[in-house]
């Protein structure tokens, strides 16, 4: 017991790491987040308001980091930080794997530069952001070059419950477009709802899209929204 308390009462005396090497680590920090959150709002799959999500990474990051910092030098304020969050209760309404998984990766950028480990976290960083980007690239989700400035559509569509009728529409909207993405199909009754995500050059092929929906059948009904503003 003895030999514990001595251990304690040395760990009370720590230092915090170099002023200038922690300001320089929370300013790559923040840059790496910033640029996590364009690619989470950018090639995200979520439906929930990615925007918002995104904008919580930098904050996040830099909390992580400041908290590591502190504590990673002293035991004692180790087993303080333990006693003082078991008295705090977290309510996050997560409702989709991607976003706990940006959230722990935001977190391991935090615990990594504030352990003071800044090569290994770059190195592991570039590495992470070049798989999110060649993973979009191999998917088909980004073309090279000019897909950009193609507006991201959600598209709902409600027809009559007929034979082959995903077949016949998914056929009627892929010409219009640059890209596709069958999200949900909901059959109820007589009716059927189908939720695609589609890339639309222009709004010239919006417009043809929903006169060729119409003109296959007459009693569809459509509705579009536009990606970027959604949930918003």
């Amino acid at each position: 017991m003895q030999r514990i308390a001595d251990l304690l009462q040395v760990d009370m005396v720590f230092s915090m790491p170099d002023l200038g090497e922690f300001l320089i680590n929370t300013l790559l920090l923040i840059l790496m987040t910033e640029i996590l959150a364009y690619v989470y709002r950018r090639f995200g799959h979520a439906l929930s308001n990615r925007r918002r999500l995104a904008a919580l990474f930098p904050l996040l990051a830099i909390t992580t980091m400041m908290i590591i910092s502190i504590i990673r030098s002293s035991i004692a304020l180790s087993l303080g930080l333990v006693g003082a969050l078991s008295i705090v209760r977290f309510r996050s309404a997560i409702k989709e794997p991607e976003e706990l998984a940006y959230i722990f990766l935001t977190i391991a950028l935090g615990l990594g530069m504030g352990a003071g480990q800044r090569d290994v976290t770059i190195g592991f960083y570039v590495v992470t952001m070049a798989f999110l980007v060649l993973r979009e690239l191999v998917g088909g989700r980004l073309t090279l070059p000019g897909l950009n400035n193609h507006e991201k559509m959600y598209l709902e569509i409600v027809t009559n419950n007929s034979e082959n009728q995903l077949t016949a529409i998914t056929n009627l909207i892929t010409p219009f477009t640059s890209g596709l993405e069958l999200k949900r199909v909901d059959t109820s009754g007589k009716k059927s709802v189908y939720y695609f995500l589609a890339w639309i050059p222009d709004y010239q092929n919006l417009t043809a899209l929903t006169s060729s929906i119409k003109t296959a059948e007459s009693t569809a009904e459509i509705s579009i929204l536009n990606e970027e503003t959604l949930f918003s």
